[in-house]
């Protein structure tokens, strides 16, 4: 089940991405598409989904997976919230989406899901608050 990001579901992303030591997202720049998948009633995993309403391009970002939960949950939390994102994005008419991934094992598990990668030196995911 997918459910979208509410201030209460955040909450627990927050304690997710503090758990993993990232820097956590202000809510008022997460986009709208937003969502948490839950197997059951244990939430698994977060991820967004940015969309220029002018551009046929899509960035799915943020995806982190609850670390109470068995690397066979996360696999699968993770799957299922890429296809849930990437069925999103077909119906609003993207083209190409891109995502960053800031662990191998996220890397290896998109490009299974058939990311390619653009940058193999990739090191970094760099935020600016203004």
């Amino acid at each position: 089940m997918i459910k979208v990001l509410d201030e209460d579901l955040y909450k627990i992303v927050c304690s997710w991405w503090e758990h993993y030591k990232w820097t956590g997202v202000p809510i008022n720049v997460l986009p709208a598409r937003s969502y948490v998948y839950f197997d059951e009633e244990k939430p698994l995993c977060f991820g967004s989904l940015y969309k220029d309403e002018t551009a046929d391009f899509g960035m799915m970002d943020w995806i982190v997976a609850n670390p109470d939960s068995t690397p066979e949950q996360r696999e699968n939390a993770i799957r299922e919230m890429e296809g849930h994102i990437r069925k999103v994005a077909e119906e609003i008419g993207v083209k190409l989406i891109i995502t960053i991934c800031v662990t191998e094992k996220l890397a290896d598990k998109m490009e299974k899901l058939g990311y390619v990668k653009a940058n193999k030196d990739y090191s970094a995911h760099l935020i600016k608050s203004l």
